[in-house]
């Protein structure tokens, strides 16, 4: 072998060396930059609060009786063109147009609501106003319009 063969294979060697060495630095760079900085502080993750759903209180007699006697009053009002009073207005029920072809029986709730047909929505159950001096222990209705 010649001077000069010898001095290209050490010039394809060192080539070679050179484009390894650059291939495995350029890796190395890629993978601290895919890692992030190992001097930084590690970003930990926040717990959150999940809120516990708040229970639904379960309607009261009176607010079922209220319920269904709105739906009592309209279906009356539909079937009828009326309301179930004295009058056909707004005023206090007249439980005989309604039980039994409407209800099975008057409500319980009767005696301390004293449940009358609202002038003020018109239509819309509410307490009775004769219910004046007695303490309403029914809270879940409004009082009706005078």
């Amino acid at each position: 072998m010649g001077g000069e063969e010898t001095a290209a294979l050490k010039a394809r060697t060192m080539k070679i060396r050179t484009m390894a060495a650059i291939i495995i630095l350029s890796m190395l760079l890629i993978c601290a930059l895919a890692c992030g900085d190992p001097g930084a502080p590690e970003a930990t993750p926040t717990p959150t609060l999940t809120t516990t759903p708040t229970p639904t209180p379960k309607p009261t007699q009176c607010e079922r009786d209220r319920d269904a006697l709105q739906d009592v009053l309209d279906d009356y009002y539909k079937d009828n063109g009326e309301w179930p009073t004295e009058t056909g207005g707004p005023g206090d029920i007249d439980w005989e147009k309604l039980v039994p072809s409407f209800l099975f029986r008057i409500p319980v709730s009767d005696g301390n609501c004293d449940w009358s047909v609202n002038s003020d929505p018109e239509g819309e159950v509410c307490v009775g106003p004769r219910i004046g001096c007695v303490s309403c222990k029914c809270p879940c209705s409004t009082r009706c319009a005078e």
